[in-house]
């Protein structure tokens, strides 16, 4: 009951429907959250964590690029 009262006070909802566009700000971004957590706990990994482990090269016509 506190979360409803400390959002109603900070969106400064008046009618129904501000609070449920304060509750869809928050949801939205909560709810993302949820799901990152399940799918790094169901890959086993985190999401981008094997991005930049290993150097790449690239080739080119005149010369190569380690990155």
């Amino acid at each position: 009951m506190k979360l409803a009262q400390s959002i109603f006070e900070a969106y400064q909802s008046e009618t129904v429907e501000d609070f449920q566009e304060a509750l869809k700000d928050i949801g939205g971004p909560l709810f993302e959250a949820m799901v990152q957590g399940e799918m790094n706990h169901h890959l086993g990994y985190d999401l981008n964590s094997k991005n930049g482990k290993n150097t790449k090269i690239v080739i080119m016509d005149t010369h190569t690029l380690d990155t």
